[in-house]
């Protein structure tokens, strides 16, 4: 789970993919829209059922909307926006965006600007008041959603020798206390233990995907050996890599 600061529009174009805001999960298909709303924990999962999965995501500040026309006086900064809609129409759209942005000219950058700010129109319009919730006040900062991702980017290359949370900071033009902070409100774990469970569950996956010996596996990823690798791991998944491997059956999160 994550939060940030931004709220963002989901458009399905392929496959399925799973997003889980409240406690609640959604199935978003093919031409169905949601929304991941600011300030509230969110997480979302990929390749449902082994399938690709592609979408387009417009991310946008609260504040964005008064620029868009709405009053300072709407519910819509102010609100948290539940469930989600088949559009058609809003997928025909996000996939015109997904054309122009395979294009690397100037041009086909604003004609997707333009595409978004239609489809954020389209979609406030159309969403039934009966899914609308006014939001509690939440005064925490988060890490805007570009440096969370660019910061898990970099986890995920890193080795345990190598990973420093003063340089993950310098990478997105942060202090480290600063950084913590923010990532620890956007995440609810420390840089730290984000880490960790990456790390881990790029463990859990080779183990269930490769015939690879466990040894291997640990060294790979940096630990310093198996005794290492082996404690942490039962950790975090409550059962040796043997046992994990013999169950073959990966939790839905990492």
């Amino acid at each position: 789970m994550h939060a940030h600061d931004e709220m963002a529009i989901v458009i399905g174009t392929e496959g399925i993919l799973e997003s889980t805001q409240f406690s609640c999960r959604e199935l978003l298909h093919e031409d169905q829209v949601l929304f991941t709303n600011a300030k509230i924990p969110h997480a979302s999962r990929y390749y449902i059922e082994n399938k690709p999965t592609r979408g387009v995501t417009i991310e946008f500040h609260p504040a964005v909307l008064h620029r868009l026309g709405y009053p300072r006086s709407s519910p819509y900064p102010r609100s948290v926006f539940m469930g989600k809609l088949n559009m058609p129409r809003v997928g025909q759209l996000a996939r015109m965006i997904e054309d122009e942005m395979l294009k690397s000219d100037q041009s086909s950058l604003l004609m997707a600007t333009a595409l978004a700010r239609q489809i954020i129109s389209l979609v406030l319009r159309e969403w039934p008041q009966s899914l609308i919730r006014r939001q509690d006040a939440n005064d925490h900062r988060y890490l805007p959603r570009h440096e969370l991702v660019r910061s898990i980017e970099i986890m995920s290359s890193m080795s345990p020798h190598d990973f420093r949370v003063p340089f993950l900071a310098g990478q997105v033009n942060r202090s480290t206390s600063t950084f913590s902070r923010l990532f620890t409100h956007s995440t609810g774990i420390s840089p730290h233990k984000s880490y960790s469970n990456l790390l881990l569950g790029q463990a859990a996956d080779l183990l269930l995907n490769t015939d690879r010996q466990i040894k291997e596996i640990a060294l790979d990823l940096g630990f310093r050996n198996f005794s290492h690798f082996s404690n942490v791991f039962r950790q975090r998944w409550k059962m040796t890599p043997t046992e994990f491997r013999e169950k073959s059956c990966l939790p839905d999160y990492f």
